[in-house]
């Protein structure tokens, strides 16, 4: 299962303040992920799930990443 797929379909969304979304895996997400595909597939990607994505406000993704700190929610 790709990563960016998952994130896009079960991330967190928070907007940006700048017209955008960032998308990320917070508790329920990774929850939802389990659920969703099972205990293997979970554990095949559970080191990706640092991922980030910022989308733009006409849903194109604008930059994918790897999360090294905590997104501030404000």
């Amino acid at each position: 299962m790709p990563i960016l797929d998952c994130l896009l379909i079960y991330g967190k969304r928070v907007y940006d303040h700048r017209g955008g979304e960032i998308l990320f895996f917070d508790h329920q997400a990774k929850s939802r992920l389990r659920r969703a595909y099972g205990d293997d597939a979970f554990k095949s990607v559970e080191r990706k799930l640092d991922t980030y994505a910022v989308v733009g406000s006409d849903g194109v993704v604008l930059t994918v990443g790897h999360r090294t700190k905590r997104i501030n929610r404000c």
